[in-house]
């Protein structure tokens, strides 16, 4: 059992043993110096006995029990400090000491009043270069021979810390930053500027220096050393523009360089903590709605609170009771993590207890966010430089809320470590859109394709960069493949006279296209099916085998360790796999015989006229109308096709958080998320071999479909394609899709040179690409190819 939500106070003469409360461990510069804090009494209220109780522990002898995660730490001595805009608060600055109304505080902060050179170089500060960290801490009145009777008599006494980055780090000044969501107040404050009406911001700055402050300083202050916090009310001069816009695009380095990072959830409980931290005593539905409940917070669905949590070392909670809570085990204060994984544990494990119908229900009612990507992004130190892609960090921002659209850009150069090569607040445009084209040029130059494989979103392209994509606006779905996995080979990017020019493999032109409908992968198998079977050479388990790849791929991420996917796997599991399959192709070819076009009209290695090819299809159509007696009609064929699907195990579930998916519906789920898309099967011909080969591609509605040709990006792979599967559909010299499984069918290579930057777009299917980035809502038509 974990520690309920405990109120500690004064002692009563009950002590809790040390054994069974250790103090949390200190963050790595301040454990030299200090004793840790004791936890010597619990609260009147509560019962020493229960408390055994709660822990199961029966005598003073027995440890904590190992399920144990976290626990509340230290609280603050609450003094009763009462906001009254005609208040002192003495803000020491180097030597000079200022009473500052606490109506004023605005003004003090976020002016050049906190200013000073740096305590560490003595240095001064160069907005151009680098401005300055400030940190705050409790100043004790004893510090001071004489102080003053005012200082005396004050409530409240802070001191102001400034210095240089570089000189924090190289002389290891501790210090703690504050991630939280900003109140409305002091945000309406900033963007008016100094003439704004400042009480109300005013009581938001006066509580961080009243609560927030005494909380940490109770953790982590000691005999030889005062705790510093960040916080970017008191902190970052937010009206002065340039300083605080050289602030925002340092925000990852100063997270990092934190000792500990303090996650304030202003809205969140201590005991609700508790209780997701305990949810295994708890029924699936009570652990859901804990779920729901912590997930509700506002910080989670603000965009830069989660670009902090991505960069600090240790992230521990405060909840709005101004409750710490430290994390066991040896992870010091990085409680907010745990309870980050736990919970995404608990959700699976509620998935796998009720079933994915009921599992959903409840989604559908009470949403609870995407926590794999903070957590992604958070284990990129055991990562290189560039493995967060333009795609991946446009869908982790695009999912979480900002008042200004370029600030949007500003994090995504944070995300992908642009900071560190080209200072964001010199050389980041200030227009969005031409701040969105320079993130995708600089990812570009370092090999990144993911800028032309995101979806579309309802944007008027843009004239000089058409390919360009979330410079409007954007969504976390119109990113779907998530991390890189795979580097491209040999695959350059140029930008010349403003167009791009692309080193890809030509993978071919398509004959006719065939149209899948959601819902439905039972008859896109059997367009499948009829596609491969209608061409000789293609009658193969091999053949057969490759070709459902790439129609029905499934990421390693989502393939379960028995799920077979290349001839190879088959025939571990079922050596006569190649019998069995042969003899169901001859099965199901038998009614119409061989159904291939005569040599002499249509040879194998040419593309069929449309109307000759349509001929062939409606031959080895299936019929789609069950009866009460048969569920695929009376039709033999279909129940030949049913012994093949069955026998590749195109139904079997698949891996982890996929299991509510089938190999079937894993793939048209995630063929297209867009109704500026349609998603497409279609033989593709090698203009080297000439053969003939399925794929599977998604395509822009309203492009010209008879100049269409297939690219891969040799090499390149994400965690939800596959490896040397991900390429481009370009018509002309215009970008109008891509395919995600597309591996290699034959061993043709064919590297060319493709130019992209047409405005041809711009009138031919603009208003097509307009339409609005709606993931639920698809239209498309089985087998029908375009009129």
């Amino acid at each position: 059992m974990l520690i309920q939500d405990l109120e500690w106070g004064e002692a009563q003469g009950k002590r809790i043993p040390n054994s069974l409360l250790a103090p949390p461990p200190q963050p790595k510069a301040l454990a030299q110096s200090q004793s840790p804090p004791r936890f010597d009494s619990v609260s009147r209220d509560l019962d020493l006995e229960q408390l055994k109780h709660d822990l199961l522990i029966q005598d003073e002898s027995v440890s904590i029990p190992p399920a144990r995660k976290i626990y509340p730490a230290v609280p603050a001595v609450q003094h009763k400090f009462k906001f009254s805009s005609r208040s002192d608060v003495w803000i020491h600055v180097e030597d000079a000491v200022h009473a500052t109304k606490v109506i004023s505080l605005p003004e003090f902060f976020w002016t050049y009043s906190a200013d000073s050179p740096c305590m560490v170089c003595g240095g001064p500060f160069d907005p151009e270069i680098e401005g300055p960290i400030r940190t705050i801490s409790l100043e004790p009145k004893e510090l001071h021979a004489r102080p003053p009777e005012k200082l005396l008599a004050a409530a409240l006494s802070i001191r102001v810390h400034n210095r240089h980055l570089s000189c924090i780090r190289q002389s290891s000044t501790p210090f703690i930053s504050i991630s939280h969501v900003w109140d409305s107040a002091v945000a309406e404050a900033h963007l008016q500027g100094p003439d704004a009406a400042p009480e109300l911001a005013a009581e938001e700055l006066f509580k961080v220096v009243t609560k927030v402050l005494p909380a940490i300083s109770a953790n982590f202050s000691t005999a030889t050393y005062r705790a510093e916090i960040w916080h970017d009310y008191l902190s970052v001069p937010q009206w002065n523009r340039q300083t605080q816009q050289q602030l925002l695009a340092m925000l990852p380095e100063i997270f990092e360089a934190a000792d500990a990072t303090i996650i304030y959830l202003h809205d969140i409980s201590a005991s609700l903590v508790l209780s997701i931290a305990q949810n295994a005593a708890f029924s699936p539905k009570k652990k859901y709605q804990n779920l729901v409940d912590f997930y509700s917070s506002v910080w989670f669905q603000r965009m830069w609170v989660s670009i902090e949590f991505t960069q600090c070392s240790q992230a521990c909670i405060l909840t709005k009771d101004m409750r710490l809570f430290a994390a066991d085990g040896g992870k010091g204060w990085d409680s907010f993590t745990w309870l980050l994984q736990e919970s995404r544990q608990c959700a699976r494990s509620i998935l796998l207890q009720v079933g994915p119908p009921t599992f959903f229900s409840w989604f559908g009612k009470s949403q609870i966010p995407i926590i794999g990507r903070i957590l992604d992004q958070r284990r990129r130190d055991f990562l290189d430089l560039n493995s967060v892609t333009f795609g991946e960090a446009l869908s982790f921002v695009a999912g979480r809320k900002c008042r200004e659209y370029r600030d949007r850009f500003v994090a995504m150069g944070c995300l992908l470590m642009l900071n560190s090569e080209h200072p964001l607040h010199i050389s980041l445009p200030q227009q969005p859109a031409e701040a969105c084209l320079w993130i995708a040029q600089k990812c570009f130059e370092r090999g990144d394709h993911s800028p032309l494989l995101i979806q579309q979103a309802g944007e008027s392209p843009m004239t000089k960069a058409p390919w360009l994509v979330g410079h409007e606006n954007m969504h976390e779905l119109m990113w779907d493949l998530g991390s890189l996995v795979s580097r491209p080979r040999n695959a350059k990017i140029t930008m010349l006279d403003k167009k791009l020019h692309l080193s890809l493999e030509c993978v071919g032109t398509p004959g006719s296209l065939f149209f899948s409908k959601p819902n439905s992968p039972r008859e896109l198998f059997e367009t499948a099916l009829t596609l491969i079977l209608g061409i000789a050479v293609l009658r193969t388990a091999e053949h057969l085998v490759s070709a459902m790849g790439r129609i029905f791929g499934v990421p390693p991420v989502a393939r379960p360790s028995d799920l077979p996917i290349e001839l190879h796997d088959y025939l571990k599991q079922d050596p006569n796999f190649t019998t069995s399959l042969d003899g169901l192709v001859s099965e199901y070819l038998a009614p119409y015989g061989a159904m291939t076009p005569k040599p002499s009209r249509s040879p194998e290695n040419k593309p069929l006229k449309r109307g000759k090819w349509n001929a062939v299809v409606a031959g080895l159509r299936l019929s789609r109308r069950p009866n009460a007696e048969d569920q695929y009609g009376s039709n033999p064929r279909a129940r030949v096709a049913t012994k093949i699907m069955q026998l590749l195990k195109l139904e079997q579930r698949l891996n982890g958080a996929y299991t509510a998916y089938s190999r079937f519906d894993f793939a048209s789920a995630s063929a297209n998320g867009s109704t500026s898309y349609r998603d497409v099967v279609a033989m593709i011909q090698c203009p080297n071999c000439n053969n003939r080969y399925p794929y599977r591609f998604s395509i822009l509605k309203g492009v010209d479909q008879n100049s269409l040709a297939l690219f891969r990006i040799p090499g390149l792979g994400y965690a939800s394609s596959l490896v040397d599967g991900v390429g481009l559909v370009i018509s002309g010299k215009t970008l109008v899709g891509r395919f995600i499984y597309g591996t290699r069918a034959c061993d043709c290579r064919n590297m060319e040179t493709v130019v992209l930057n047409d405005t041809h777009r711009i009138q031919n299917f603009s208003s097509h690409s307009r339409q609005p980035f709606n993931p639920g809502a698809r239209e498309y038509h089985v087998c029908e190819p375009p009129g």
